[in-house]
């Protein structure tokens, strides 16, 4: 039985007013807006950590297998066909026209655990990802029981690396000193170009000690002239007795990954790199 003007003992629920709903929205909608943007600078540092591991371990197996090429045989001089990719004289290399398929192609061919492209072709390379998704090339060669011959869509392909072909070492030269093959995109100032596979965060270099060292930039006194030891030089060339070559042909250290004025065959390469550019930009900002 209620006694009168006794008053219920259940509590009243409170709620939200209008207003109060609507600064609870807004704060969402704010700490929607500003997360991913703090995790931008995270998430580039550790794709770009990512991608460094990956070509580490590649380029570790294939300096290996390139040592014993060299013990055997001497620099890579020709392609698969025969014709030669550098023109040597008794004191140094110049170059031809061979490209650095030319040259991954022979030591496939010579070691055929480097026949797959995932060896060569890095999938955290943005300036490089649509032509190779385009091409997909699966195979360096291919191979019909004693003939090879370049894989067409790997031919077109844009790879992470560039390479020294027709390497002489020089009498009593420090093998750990003797650049093999190093990250695209490397510049005569020994910086990497916007264009490279890593952006500006550096690359690596593999050597004919079988060492793959990270570099942020070449500094003054990491490498000397192979023609004169005692000359500190920043330009990569001067540091090995070999030729340059990079996806069409020698690589005149400029930072590009190819001629600037050519494009590749799908007509977008340059497209690329500037949407690429303009991507990165707005997630920074």
């Amino acid at each position: 039985m209620k006694l009168e003007g006794s008053q219920s003992s259940k509590p009243k629920k409170k709620q939200f007013s209008m207003l109060q709903a609507v600064i609870v929205a807004h704060l969402c909608f704010l700490i929607f807006l500003v997360f991913p943007v703090c995790q931008v600078p995270y998430s580039h540092s550790a794709m770009t950590a990512a991608a460094k591991a990956e070509a580490s371990n590649n380029l570790k197996q294939i300096i290996s297998s390139y040592i014993k090429y060299h013990k055997e045989n001497g620099g890579i001089k020709e392609a698969l066909d025969g014709e030669s990719v550098v023109k040597h004289t008794s004191e140094n290399s110049s170059g031809r026209e061979g490209t650095n398929h030319d040259w991954v192609a022979v030591l496939a061919e010579y070691d055929r655990t480097l026949n797959e492209a995932n060896h060569w072709i890095l999938r955290r390379d943005k300036l490089a990802r649509k032509v190779n998704s385009s091409e997909r090339a699966k195979v360096v060669l291919d191979i019909d029981g004693e003939n090879c011959s370049l894989n067409p869509s790997f031919k077109k392909s844009m790879l992470y690396c560039n390479v020294f072909a027709g390497i002489q070492v020089p009498e009593g030269a420090d093998p750990s000193k003797i650049p093999v093959l190093y990250t695209a995109g490397l510049q005569a100032d020994g910086e990497w170009h916007e264009s490279a596979p890593h952006k500006r965060s550096g690359g690596q270099i593999g050597f004919m000690d079988g060492s793959v060292k990270n570099f942020k930039k070449i500094k003054e006194g990491d490498f000397f002239k192979w023609d004169d030891p005692t000359v500190p030089t920043l330009d990569l060339r001067e540091a090995v007795n070999g030729v340059p070559l990079r996806h069409d042909g020698v690589d005149p250290f400029d930072g590009h990954r190819m001629k600037t004025e050519q494009k590749d065959n799908s007509g977008f390469l340059h497209s690329l790199f500037n949407s690429t550019q303009k991507e990165e930009s707005r997630l920074g900002n």
